[in-house]
Parts: structure tokens; C-alpha cells; sequence
């Protein structure tokens, strides 16, 4: 298979550790043909970026992308999507916190629905590192994303997933800040594509303290998200908007 590895980037203090364990493992990895990096750095301090920039001058795979302003982590992954040019696309966080050997069992996934022309590969975690308000919200988001779409998917949130490169392309993703992980979800879900759902890895990572406040600022605006997206499928079913995500309209584009 080959593969564009999207990961947004925020001043992360061990992205070099992180990209060079992803080039290393995925050159050594038989079921890769070929494979590509691309970062989008969300405005990071200058420093930072030039060092990165240095740093992983030496990975011919990689390609690094700069927002001129903050934008968020939804605009940079969508961004990133724009420049893949592989015929898959894995969705990665680049914190870390998921190893790049869960491709293989992503892969593996993928391969058992052979038959299928397109197929996206969810992953879900089960344990989840964060703070006891995040993943209770995480948890209540799944539920009632869920409901919404009528899966039963474990882990909605799970930011890291396979999905075919064109099909990241002609979907319309609008979730700027945390809400990204959601909005590729639904919006893979709403095109109606073949999908399936495994269990990864997951380290812990170092996550940024918060005031109680700006936790409750988090909350509120992941719920204003999800009754967006609640709003957004009762037009579709109602035929008020029309549903850009069905996989037919990508097909008649090739």
C-alpha cells in the first residue's frame, strides 16, 4: 500500500523523536510500497519551526507546511489533506501518543475487507490518558454521536484512521479547534463509505493544564458541535442540504 502519513503540529517538543520512529518503521515495513509525511505546523514560535524545518531536512518523505496564523489542528489536518498524494491516507496525532506500529494491525484490517474497492479503518483506544473531564466528554460525545449516525462505534473521538487519500479530499471538514477528531468521523460516515474498527496502542502523553474554566469552555463548545452535527443530518435526511460527503459524487469525478 502506499501511504500519506497527515499530522498537524503545535510547538511539539519531541516531533523529531516522533517522525524519525515513523520513518524508520515504515522503510523497514514490507506492506508499505511507498509513503509520504506531511506536517502542517499551526503557526508554531519561529524557533521551533526552523529547528524542525533543520532537523528533518534529511527525510527526503517529509513535507512540512506552515499556517501564516494559529488556525487550529482541523484546518492544518485538512490542509495536510490537500497535499497527499498517496492512495491512502493515515490520520495521525503528532504528540506520540499513538505508535506508528499500530499501521500494521490498521493494515491488516484493511486487508480483510480485500473485496471492498474503498474501505476507511477506525481505531478506538482502550485506555485513554487524559484528565477525568476529557474523557468523560470524550465518552459522552461518542454516545451521542452514535445515536446521531445509528453506529456503534467505540471510540468516535479516536483521532487515528486510514482512509482512502480522495475520499479526505472531496469531503468538507469545518471544525477549526478540538472538534476535528469528530468532524472527520461524521463527515467519513456520512459518505456512506465501507468501515471498520480496531483496537490500538496508545501512549501516555503530556497533556497541557487547563483552568477549570477553560475545561468548561472545551465542553460547551463540543456539545455546540455536536448539535451542529445532530442539525446538519436532519437537513440531509429532510433533503434540505445536499449531502457533498456521498462517495457516488467522488466516483464520478475519477
Amino acid at each position: 500500500m502506499k501511504v500519506s502519513i497527515l499530522s498537524a503540529v503545535y510547538n511539539e517538543k519531541d516531533i523529531l523523536e516522533t517522525v524519525d520512529s515513523w520513518v524508520h518503521y515504515l522503510r523497514n515495513y514490507s506492506e508499505i510500497d511507498a509513503f509520504e509525511i506531511i506536517l502542517c505546523d499551526d503557526c508554531s514560535a519561529v524557533d521551533f519551526y526552523n529547528q524542525m524545518c533543520d532537523d528533518l531536512s534529511i527525510y527526503p518523505e517529509v513535507n512540512i507546511l506552515r499556517n501564516q496564523e494559529n488556525e487550529g489542528p482541523g484546518y492544518s489536518f485538512a490542509r495536510g489533506m490537500e497535499y497527499a498524494k498517496m492512495e491512502y491516507s493515515l490520520i495521525i496525532d503528532s504528540d506520540g501518543q499513538f505508535p506508528i506500529e499500530n499501521i500494521k494491525n490498521i493494515l491488516l484490517s484493511h486487508k480483510e475487507f480485500g473485496s471492498v474497492k474503498d474501505h476507511v479503518v477506525f481505531t478506538y483506544r482502550d485506555v485513554k490518558y487524559d484528565n477525568f473531564i476529557n474523557v468523560f466528554g470524550q465518552r459522552i460525545s461518542g454516545f451521542l454521536c452514535n445515536r446521531i449516525y445509528q453506529t456503534k462505534l467505540k471510540d468516535f473521538t479516536c483521532a487515528m484512521k486510514l482512509a482512502p487519500t480522495a475520499l479526505l479530499q472531496h469531503l468538507v471538514f469545518d471544525a477549526k479547534y478540538m472538534n476535528y477528531s469528530l468532524d472527520h468521523t461524521s463527515k467519513i460516515l456520512e459518505s456512506g463509505i465501507s468501515y471498520s474498527e480496531i483496537g490500538v496502542a496508545c501512549n501516555q502523553k503530556n497533556e497541557k493544564s487547563r483552568s477549570l474554566s477553560a475545561e468548561f469552555r472545551r465542553a460547551i463548545n463540543r456539545f455546540r458541535y455536536i448539535l451542529y452535527l445532530r442539525k446538519r443530518k436532519s437537513l440531509i435526511e429532510k433533503r434540505v442540504l445536499f449531502n457533498h460527503s456521498k462517495i457516488s459524487s467522488i466516483e464520478g469525478q475519477k
